[in-house]
């Protein structure tokens, strides 16, 4: 049975590693997100909609589980320089 990326669970340790990853970078973000306050820019949403993005995803990582494939991407653009990021989690891409 396939099922889709969000409801299959991993047990991995190299994927433990990447959520862990991903729920302290999503975690500086809301703390950045609250810290700012201030109201949306053009192109910007507000941040009622970011919280809830990044909420989301949290949910998805507590759970054990990585997001959709497409958003697991978007991730990995928007963390892959830090330091801490391993190229070879994008073999969860595949």
């Amino acid at each position: 049975m396939n099922l889709p990326d969000a409801t299959r669970r991993t047990s991995s340790r190299p994927c433990t590693a990447l959520i862990t990853f991903l729920t302290a970078r999503l975690r500086e973000d809301l703390g950045e997100i609250w810290g700012r306050g201030d109201p949306p820019g053009p192109g910007r949403p507000g941040m009622a909609a970011q919280l809830s993005v990044i909420d989301d995803v949290l949910r998805i990582l507590a759970s054990g589980r990585l997001p959709v494939r497409a958003e697991l991407r978007m991730l990995f653009l928007a963390y892959g320089q830090h330091p801490e990021f391993d190229r070879g989690w994008h073999i969860y891409l595949r």
